[in-house]
């Protein structure tokens, strides 16, 4: 998954770096904290787990951020990179108090452009592939990550015409077609394909409320 996220970003044009080491790392604070939840055998419907997991999860990312300039600075790179991967990570990583759409929401309201930018083409990218892999989920788990996605796409409708004005979408920009744009495009195609499949073979199985 995580190299599928790199290649969404790069088939759409993403060529910065941090960009595409965020699409890599993108799940790794949030999967650290589900193992430990998992190790811990936490309930995390309940409030006080919410509070050791949120916890848990502030070290994880100091400990993460630690290694990250060692790195740096055992290779000779630019340390300022760490913090632009930070803030990028923070933003994709779903606190377990937050709901799912309060979380994505943060991504959208972030102040500085260049990471909420970077936070959305990584989203978009995330969610390409997970809806392209919607047989993985049950049919119930179908429809979740269909409205997901409608949520997250309609969002980033919003950012694009709000940075880029209204010609964004028009079929003449053509080349100009900014990745952000073309993440967009792919993620929105890739979602209705899926939606359809789905209403096929709920209408198939008798279940035509959907």
């Amino acid at each position: 998954h995580p190299l599928n996220v790199v290649l969404n970003l790069k088939r759409s044009g993403v060529t910065d770096t941090v960009t595409l080491l965020c699409g890599l790392m993108h799940d790794h604070i949030e999967e650290q904290v589900d193992l430990y939840k998992k190790e811990k055998d936490m309930d995390e419907d309940s409030l006080e787990s919410k509070k050791i997991l949120d916890e848990y999860e502030l070290v994880v990312v100091a400990e993460f951020e630690k290694s990250l300039f060692n790195f740096c600075e055992n290779e000779k790179v630019d340390c300022s990179v760490v913090g632009k991967i930070i803030e990028t990570l923070k933003l994709l990583t779903r606190l377990k108090r937050d709901y799912y759409y309060k979380s994505i929401s943060y991504i959208f309201a972030c102040q500085d452009p260049v990471t909420r930018e970077r936070a959305i083409q990584i989203k978009l990218a995330d969610r390409i592939h997970n809806i392209q892999s919607i047989e993985c989920f049950d049919e119930r788990g179908r429809l979740y990550q269909c409205f997901k996605n409608l949520f997250i796409i309609n969002s980033a409708k919003q950012f694009l015409l709000e940075s880029y004005g209204a010609k964004v979408f028009d079929w003449q920009y053509g080349a100009k077609a900014k990745s952000t744009e073309r993440l967009f495009t792919r993620c929105s195609k890739s979602t209705y394909e899926a939606f359809l499949l789905i209403c096929k073979t709920t209408t198939r199985k008798g279940i035509c409320d959907v």
